[in-house]
């Protein structure tokens, strides 16, 4: 039903008592449902039989009656048509019925009771004058509701971290002890921005939003205009103001009718940091006692004067204001670290910063994802790759409380993909998947110059090789260049030959697949996948592991005859 349409008595009559019906049904049920949110908005009358009958829609804000409201948002409701209990949180059958008097109301004489132009209340900016301004720590207003900040007014969702356990998540906890907490998204209609502006002054900037209407009735809907349904605003002829546009929900919502209280943090630079010890003077302060009338004056007076104290940690870390050199300098730091995941570079560097209390990503590597198509050919199947260019495929591992690679657990991939979708551009879809873990064992044989001890240039040449093969020197997709292992070990100091392997492949430098029991269950031959000295990871995305370097790199010293 339109704003400021009104209907005659009998009419408004008739659809209230279909609007009463409904809500009738919905507060007899076994679990009774409060609608919480009955307007001329939210009434639909259904014309398609010969008699004309209301329907109550938009269910968004319906709760059972049994529900606790502890958590219940009220943001977006119309103020003018809730009872004075909605305001606290306490929705109820009565309430309901509180909305269906302010709707005849409203049916009756084209305004909802009480009416006034919520905006002429609103203030969208407000401005801090305090000099050394460093941050906003907190913005509350009077229902006890938190303003958030984001970095620009078009961002309507924050990161949220919630504690990993069975309250909040029965899916994930089993994997609390590798990822204690869960990422999510959460909307926030109430937002700010901060400016600094000349002369230090601060301006917090709120949205314009006009909470008590919904954005139809300011704006038109593109998916309404030119609708012939009946309570739809779809009149083409129908003159908009264009300043509507300024006071919509897009940018967040603007405070109204509300006390705000702001808390934040000014500083004076350097001469704000204190050595360890140095306050150890009392300004003030104040004591109570429990009976203090049957408590020994003196005593209670001893005790008041004996108070001391000190602070055993240093203050520091203020700063004196950048200089123009820095700003320039940070200036073309954050251009290059912008929001946003364009290269694969850019996704790779966005697993590494996965905040570690989400789980930890330890090798990331991503390709784009290819469709299998299957075409018939002179009555044989061939199979082709066909590159999707809309979807990327993201390959990652973890480590275990050992160091050694392991799939992410259920956990961490959510939240991964959590914090990935907040970065990555529109059209890319990502998916999440467990690169293959190759383990791979050395085996190699030397030679060693005459007055060195063979035990000691031994144990280089394996200390060598485990430093080489150390897990954080090695990547998803890398290739081993048996030349440089080769080189690595010639350069031992003591080592005289590094025995290359006989025509048959045999004796001399070895590497193995290692596989089943403590291992990963992948087989993989090396042989196959070595050519012209290098040795290839396999085409689904891998990496070479020696998971127990203590065991897995042999060496022994040989005499060659000539």
């Amino acid at each position: 039903m339109k704003r400021e349409q009104t209907f005659n008595p009998y009419d408004a009559k008739y659809m209230i008592t279909g609007v009463l019906n409904g809500l009738n049904y919905l507060h007899n049920l076994e679990n009774p449902i409060i609608h919480n949110d009955i307007t001329n908005l939210n009434i639909m009358s259904d014309l398609s039989g010969k008699v004309e009958i209301p329907k109550i829609i938009d269910f968004g804000y319906a709760r059972y009656l049994s529900q606790s409201n502890k958590d219940f948002l009220k943001d977006g409701l119309n103020p003018f048509y809730q009872a004075n209990e909605s305001f606290n949180k306490v929705f109820s059958v009565q309430s309901d019925v509180f909305a269906v008097g302010a709707l005849y109301y409203h049916l009756l004489f084209g305004l909802p009771p009480w009416f006034v132009e919520i905006s002429k209340y609103k203030s969208d900016k407000i401005k801090l004058e305090d000099e050394n301004f460093i941050r906003i720590k907190s913005i509350t207003d009077s229902d006890n509701d938190k303003w958030t900040e984001v970095p620009y007014l078009a961002q309507d969702t924050v990161f949220e971290q919630i504690e990993n356990n069975e309250d909040n998540s029965t899916q994930f906890s089993q994997f609390s002890d590798d990822t204690p907490y869960l990422l999510q998204l959460n909307r926030v209609p109430k937002r700010f921005i901060t400016k600094i502006e000349d002369r230090g002054v601060v301006t917090i900037q709120f949205g314009a939003g006009i909470s008590a209407n919904a954005d139809e009735e300011i704006i038109p809907n593109p998916d309404n205009v030119g609708s012939a349904l009946y309570g739809v605003v779809g009149d083409l002829d129908q003159g908009i103001d264009p300043s509507n546009f300024l006071y919509t929900k897009t940018y967040g919502v603007a405070p109204s009718n509300t006390t705000l209280t702001v808390e934040y943090l000014i500083g004076n630079g350097i001469i704000d940091n204190v050595p360890a010890k140095d306050l150890v003077t009392v300004i003030s302060s104040t004591q109570t006692f429990a009976n203090e009338r049957n408590l020994d004056t003196s005593l209670v007076n001893f005790v008041r004067n004996s108070i001391a104290v000190t602070n055993p940690e240093p203050a520091r870390g203020a700063r004196s204001e950048e200089s123009m050199d820095e700003i320039r300098n940070n200036a073309m730091s954050f251009f290059a670290a912008q929001n946003r995941t364009v290269s694969r570079e850019d996704y790779i560097m966005r697993c590494y910063a996965l905040p570690p209390q989400f789980g930890s990503v330890a090798k990331a590597y991503i390709l784009q994802d290819y469709q299998i198509e299957n075409k018939k050919s002179n009555g044989e199947t061939i199979t082709s790759e066909i590159p999707n260019p809309l979807a990327l495929n993201l390959y990652t591992l973890g480590y275990n409380d050992t160091n050694h690679l392991v799939p992410l657990n259920t956990a961490t991939k959510n939240n991964l993909k959590t914090y990935i979708s907040y970065y990555r551009l529109l059209t890319d879809a990502v998916n999440i998947k467990d690169a293959h873990i190759i383990n791979i064992g050395i085996e190699f044989e030397i030679t060693v110059m005459p007055d060195y001890n063979s035990n000691v240039v031994l144990l280089n040449c394996i200390n060598e090789l485990k430093e080489f093969f150390n897990i954080n020197n090695m990547s998803i997709n890398n290739p081993i260049q048996l030349s440089k292992l080769y080189l690595l070990l010639d350069g031992v100091d003591g080592v005289q030959t590094v025995i290359r392997p006989d025509k048959e492949g045999v004796g001399g430098f070895q590497i193995f697949n290692k596989f089943n029991g403590n291992y990963s269950p992948n087989k993989y031959s090396i042989k196959t996948a070595t050519k012209f000295g290098v040795i290839y990871p396999a085409k689904d995305p891998s990496i070479f592991e020696v998971k127990f370097p203590n065991t897995d790199i042999r060496g022994k010293v040989v005499t060659q005859s000539f």
